[in-house]
C-alpha cells in the first residue's frame, strides 16, 4: 500500500549541493524567433515519411522557435518546430540525447506512437535539420522537430481545482518523472509547455532540456536559459528545478492563467519570489482548495532542500484533504507543540497519526506493543486512553501476544480506533473498514471476484487471516475467532476445507447471505459435484448400471438459497454418488483414445470435459469444471495463470504412469495372442503311434465291409448288376409313391435307370463314403493345419499392432503422445480413438480355434461320409437278395409279409443304420462293442436282416439322444 498522504512534510535531505563547473551566461526566453521565407519545405530527416514545411503557415512563435503548419504524403495535419541549433557543443549534445530519447519511445514503447497516453510525453514523427534561404539574410541551418498539432486550452483559459487535481498534476507529474528517470531535466515548464492531445495532458518544447551525467544530480549550461517566473535563482540544472516550475505551473492555472507574480513580472522585479518569498499569498476559491496551496508552497520552495517531488504528489494526490506542508522557514510552525515521531516525522493530528499508522502496518504494531504509543499519551495526560492502549498490550486475550489465541493485528486495529474514536471506520492492515454487515457483504465481493482469486487467497494462511481480522473488527469478532482457532487447530487441513469454513464464517456475518450460499455451493470443496451434476450430458452409460449411477446424480437435489448447514446432508449425498459415477469413469483420455475399455467402467465421458484429469483441493476433478473456473475467472490473470501450472494438469504424471499400464498390459495381451496362433494341439490328445494306428484300422474295417459283403449275399455278381438298384428304387418308390411300382408308378423307370449302373459305381462310392467318415479321425490334424497357416499372417499383423503400442507408452512417459493434448490443453470435444485396442483383442479371442474347426470338419466329414456308404453299402448288399432268395424265406417261414416291399425298404434302412453305427464305434463314441457285433451278424444272416435294420434304426436313434443330452 502506498504511503500516507497524510504528511508534515520536513525539508528534503537528499539533495546534492549546488555545482556549478563553468560560468553560464544568463538568457531570459524572449520572443525573438527564427525568421523564415514563407517556401514549402520538404523534410524527412530521421523518420520513414517525408513532411512539407509550410513556412509561411505560422501557428506560434517564441524564443525557442517559429512553429509552423506541416504535411505528410497522405495529406494529413502535424507541425514542425524550427529552432536555432545551439552554439555550445555540450547544449547541442544535450538537445541530441533529449530527442534521440524521445525517437526511442516512438520505436521501443508498447504504445508506439501512442505513448503519450502512458508517459505524458509529446510524441515525435520525425527530427534532424533542414536549411532556408531569406532574401537579405542569407541561408541558414535550423533544427526541426515534427509533433502532433495539439490544443494549448491551457494557456487560453487556465483549469479548475477537479481538472487540476484529476487530470494536469499526476499526468504533468508521469511526465517528469519518466524524463528524470532518465537523467533528463526539462528545464521550461510552463503552462504554454503544457498541451491537450486526444484528452491527455502531454509534456511539450524540449528545445533547452538538458541530460545528466551518469552519477550526478546536477549539471550546469553554457548558456542558462529560463522563463521569468517559472525558474529559481540557479544556474544549475537539477531536477528538482522542473518541480519548482511546476508548481508555479498549477499557480497559474489554478489562477485563470494569469501568473500570481505576473505584476512582478512585468515590472522586472522578482528579486522577492527569486530570495525565496512569496509577496502573493495563495488564495483559495473554496476551503477544499486550501491544500493545493500546500502542495504549491511544497513544490516553489526556494531551497532544493526542502523542495516537494514526485512522491510527495503521489501523497497529495492520495488524499489532498490531509495532505500538510511544514513550510521550514515558518518559524511560528517550527515552534509549534511537540507531536508523536513516527519514521523520521511529527505528527501532532490524532487524525494523520491514525492515518500514517495505519499506512505503516508492521512498524506501528511495533510502536503499540513496545509501548511507546501508550507512554506518548501517557505524557500528554491522557491517561485513559494509554490504560486502554496497555489492556490491548498486556491483559486481552485476544491482543495479548504471548496468548495462543492472541491477535496483534486486531490489537492494532482496536488501538488505532481508541485514538482516533471519531473517525467513522476501522483500521485492518491499513484497509479501512465501516463496522457492519456491509462490510462484510464488500469483502466478500472483493474477495469472490473470481472462484480462482478465492482459492488462491484461502490458500494463502496470511491472506486468509487478515481476511477474518476485518470480520473481526467489522464488529464480529466471535465468528472471527472461531475461525482463527479451527484454522490453527487444523493446520494439516487442506484448501477445500479452508473454503467451506471460511464461507461458513462470511455467511453467518455477511448481510447478502444468498451470495455466499450460492458461491459455496457452486464453487466450494463440493462445487465439482455440482458441476457434474449440471453437465450429465458429458457422460453416458456403458450398461444399466452405468445409466442408474448417472441418473441418482441427476436426481440428486441441493437447494442453493438454504442455508449452508441445512443442506450439508444433500451435498454430501451429491458428493458420494458423484464419486460412485467417477469410480466407473474411464481415468484418462489416454485410455480411451487407445480404444481400450476395461470392465470396470460402467460410465464413460462423452467429451474431454467429462474426465477425471485436472485437481482441486488435492482430489481429481473434470476438467471441464477447471475450464469453467477460468472462464468465469478471465479477468484475473494472475490465478488464471496460477490454475492452468497447478490444477488442470496437476494430474498428468499420474495420468501418464496409468496410460503406460494399460498400453503395456494390452500389448502383452496382443503377444500373447501372437504367440497362441497356430499352436494348439489336436483335441483327440493321443499320442502320433496312437493315432495313427486308429487310422489304419479304421481304413481296414472300411475295406473289410466294402469288399466282403457283397460275397456274403445270395446271388452273383452278374444277377447283382442286374438287379443292383431294385430293393432301392422299390423302397424309394413305396415310401414316395403311394401308387407302387405298376404301370401307373411315379417313377416306371426308375428300376430301370438305376439297374444299368455297374455295381463296382455303388462299391466305390461306399469306400468312398467309410473313408470320408474315417477321417473324421484327422479332422484336428486338418484344423490345425488350417489354423497355424492362417495364423503366419496374423501373427505378423498382430505383433505390429503390439509395437505400436508399446512405442506410444514410451512417448506419454516422455511426456509427449497422441493424446497428451487432452490432459493439458483446451479441448473439450469428443476424444478421437485411435486404436480400437479392446475391439481388436475381442475380436482376436473370438477367431475359430483348432477345436472348433475341428468339430465342425468332424460333423461333415462324418454326416457326409456315412451318407454315402450307406446308400453304396444298401445297394451292393442287397443285388442278391431279391424276389427269389425274400420269396423263398417267406415260404420256408410262413411269414408271408417279408415279400412286402416296404419291409425291405425296412430292411434295407437298417443296413444303412449298420453303416452308422459301425462308423461311431470305430470313433469311439460309443462305450461297447456289442452294436458291432450284432450288425455285422446281421448283414451275413438274411434271416436277422429285419431284426437287425429295426435294432439299428433304433440304435442310431438313441445314439443321437444321448449324443444331445451328453453334449
Amino acid at each position: 500500500m502506498a504511503a500516507s498522504p497524510n504528511i508534515s512534510r520536513e525539508p528534503r535531505q537528499d539533495v546534492a549541493p549546488t555545482i556549478v563547473d563553468a560560468a553560464p551566461t544568463l538568457v531570459d526566453i524572449d520572443s525573438t524567433a527564427p525568421v523564415l521565407s514563407g517556401a514549402d519545405l520538404p523534410f524527412q530527416g530521421d523518420g520513414d515519411r517525408t513532411f512539407t514545411l509550410h513556412t509561411a503557415d505560422v501557428i506560434g512563435a517564441g524564443g525557442q522557435g517559429t512553429v509552423v503548419a506541416t504535411t505528410d504524403e497522405e495529406g494529413r495535419t502535424f507541425v514542425a518546430k524550427i529552432a536555432y541549433q545551439p552554439h555550445a557543443v555540450r547544449d547541442r549534445l544535450a538537445r541530441r540525447a533529449v530527442l534521440g530519447y524521445l525517437r526511442r519511445l516512438m520505436a521501443e514503447h508498447p504504445l508506439g506512437e501512442e505513448h503519450f497516453r502512458e508517459t505524458h510525453l509529446m510524441p515525435l514523427y520525425a527530427t534532424g535539420q533542414i536549411s532556408d534561404e531569406v532574401p537579405g539574410l542569407g541561408e541558414s541551418t535550423y533544427d526541426v522537430v515534427v509533433m502532433p498539432l495539439c490544443d494549448d486550452a491551457f494557456t487560453r483559459d487556465g483549469a479548475s481545482f477537479e481538472e487540476l487535481r484529476d487530470r494536469i498534476i499526476p499526468q504533468a507529474a508521469s511526465a517528469l518523472a519518466h524524463l528524470h528517470d532518465e537523467g533528463i531535466v526539462h528545464r521550461d515548464v510552463k503552462p504554454k509547455n503544457l498541451y491537450l492531445l486526444e484528452g491527455e495532458v502531454v509534456l511539450g518544447d524540449f528545445g533547452i532540456s538538458s541530460v545528466l551525467e551518469e552519477g550526478r544530480d546536477t549539471g550546469a549550461t553554457k548558456v542558462d536559459r529560463r522563463t521569468p517566473g517559472y525558474s529559481p535563482h540557479s544556474s544549475v540544472v537539477q531536477r528538482e528545478n522542473d518541480w519548482y516550475a511546476l508548481g508555479y505551473t498549477i499557480w497559474t492555472l489554478y489562477n485563470g492563467g494569469r501568473h500570481p507574480h505576473q505584476t512582478l513580472i512585468d515590472g522586472d522585479d522578482l528579486s522577492a519570489v527569486l530570495a525565496g518569498g512569496r509577496p502573493v499569498a495563495f488564495e483559495a476559491r473554496a476551503p477544499e482548495h486550501e491544500t493545493l496551496g500546500q502542495l504549491i508552497y511544497g513544490l516553489t520552495y526556494a531551497h532544493p532542500q526542502g523542495r516537494l517531488g514526485y512522491e510527495d504528489i503521489q501523497r497529495w494526490l492520495a488524499d489532498p484533504d490531509a495532505f500538510r506542508y511544514r513550510d521550514p522557514l515558518d518559524a511560528a510552525a517550527m515552534a509549534g507543540p511537540a507531536g508523536y515521531q513516527f519514521e523520521g516525522k511529527v505528527y501532532e493530528s490524532r487524525a494523520t497519526l491514525v492515518t500514517a499508522l495505519a499506512n505503516n502496518w508492521e512498524k506501528a504494531k511495533r510502536h503499540l506493543y513496545t509501548h511507546g504509543l501508550e507512554d506518548y499519551f501517557r505524557k500528554l495526560g491522557e491517561t485513559d486512553l494509554a490504560v486502554a492502549l496497555n489492556d490491548i498490550t498486556d491483559r486481552d486475550p485476544d491482543t495479548l501476544p504471548e496468548d495462543e489465541n492472541g491477535d496483534e493485528d486486531l490489537g492494532l486495529s482496536r488501538a488505532l480506533t481508541l485514538i482516533d474514536p471519531a473517525r467513522g471506520a476501522v483500521f485492518w492492515r491499513g484497509e479501512a473498514v465501516v463496522p457492519g454487515a456491509s462490510a462484510v457483504d464488500a469483502l466478500f465481493a472483493r474477495a469472490s471476484a473470481t472462484p480462482l482469486g478465492f482459492y488462491r487467497l484461502i490458500a494463502d494462511e496470511e491472506a486468509v487471516r487478515d481476511l477474518l481480522g476485518i470480520v473481526a473488527v467489522a464488529g464480529f469478532s466471535g465468528p472471527a475467532r472461531a475461525g482463527l482457532k479451527w484454522l490453527r487447530e487444523h493446520e494439516g487441513a487442506n484448501a477445500g476445507e479452508k473454503v467451506d469454513r471460511v464461507l461458513a464464517v462470511l455467511e453467518a456475518t455477511a448481510a447478502d447471505k444468498q451470495a455466499v450460499r450460492a458461491f459455496a455451493v457452486r464453487y466450494g470443496s463440493d462445487g465439482w459435484a455440482a458441476w457434474v451434476q449440471r453437465n450429465l450430458k458429458a457422460y453416458h452409460g456403458r450398461t444399466g448400471a452405468g445409466d442408474r449411477l448417472i441418473r441418482a446424480v441427476g436426481s440428486t437435489a441441493v437447494d442453493d438459497s438454504a442455508p449452508l448447514a441445512a443442506t450439508a446432508e444433500a451435498r454430501a449425498r451429491l458428493v458420494q454418488r458423484a464419486d460412485d459415477m467417477a469410480a466407473h469413469t474411464e481415468a484418462s483420455p489416454h485410455i480411451h483414445h487407445f480404444g481400450i475399455v476395461r470392465a470396470s467402467e460402467a460410465v464413460v465421458p462423452a467429451t474431454a470435459a467429462g474426465y477425471f484429469t485436472a485437481e482441486l483441493f488435492g482430489r481429481p476433478v473434470p476438467r471441464g469444471f477447471v475450464t469453467e473456473l477460468m472462464e468465469v475467472s478471465a479477468t484475473d490473470k494472475g490465478a488464471v495463470a496460477w490454475a492452468r501450472k497447478h490444477l488442470r494438469g496437476a494430474r498428468s504424471d499420474t495420468l501418464a504412469e496409468d496410460a503406460v499400464a494399460a498400453l503395456e498390459e494390452a500389448a502383452s495381451q496382443i503377444d500373447a495372442l501372437a504367440d497362441a496362433e497356430g499352436k494348439h494341439a489336436p483335441v483327440d490328445g493321443l499320442s502320433k503311434p496312437a493315432f495313427f494306428g486308429r487310422l489304419v484300422l479304421a481304413v481296414a474295417f472300411v475295406l473289410l465291409v466294402c469288399f466282403v459283403t457283397p460275397r456274403f449275399t445270395f446271388g452273383s455278381w452278374k444277377n447283382g448288376v442286374v438287379n443292383a438298384g431294385e430293393p432301392l428304387a422299390t423302397a424309394a418308390t413305396v415310401l414316395i409313391s403311394p401308387t407302387g411300382m405298376g404301370e401307373n408308378s411315379v417313377y416306371p423307370d426308375a428300376l430301370w435307370d438305376i439297374s444299368a449302373v455297374p455295381t463296382a459305381t455303388f462299391t466305390g462310392a461306399a469306400l468312398l463314403g467309410f473313408l470320408a467318415a474315417a477321417a473324421t479321425v484327422l479332422a484336428p490334424k486338418f484344423a490345425s493345419a488350417a489354423f497355424a497357416i492362417r495364423g503366419v499372417r496374423t501373427r505378423g499383423q498382430t505383433r505390429r499392432r503390439a509395437t505400436a503400442l508399446r512405442k506410444e507408452a514410451a512417448r506419454i512417459a516422455e511426456g509427449g503422445g497422441e493424446a497428451a493434448c487432452w490432459i493439458t490443453g483446451n479441448e473439450e470435444g469428443p476424444v478421437p480413438v485411435a486404436r480400437d485396442t479392446s475391439a481388436f483383442i475381442a475380436k482376436t479371442r473370438a477367431r475359430r480355434h483348432p477345436e472348433a474347426t475341428a468339430t465342425a470338419l468332424s460333423k461333415g466329414f462324418f454326416w457326409g461320409g456315412a451318407l454315402i456308404a450307406a446308400a453304396g453299402v444298401t445297394i451292393v448288399t442287397a443285388s442278391g437278395l431279391g424276389y427269389g432268395a425274400w420269396a423263398d424265406l417267406a415260404s420256408e417261414t410262413g411269414w408271408y409279409f417279408l415279400q412286402d416291399q416296404l419291409i425291405w425298404g425296412i430292411a434295407y434302412c437298417g443296413l444303412a443304420a449298420l453303416s452308422f453305427a459301425v462308423i461311431a464305434v470305430a470313433r469311439r463314441e460309443h462305450p461297447t462293442m456289442v452294436t458291432l457285433t450284432l450288425l455285422t451278424i446281421a448283414c451275413v444272416i438274411p434271416f436277422l436282416v429285419l431284426f437287425a435294420g429295426t435294432i439299428g434304426i433304433f440304435i442310431v436313434v438313441l445314439y443321437f439322444i444321448f449324443s444331445l443330452f451328453r453334449r
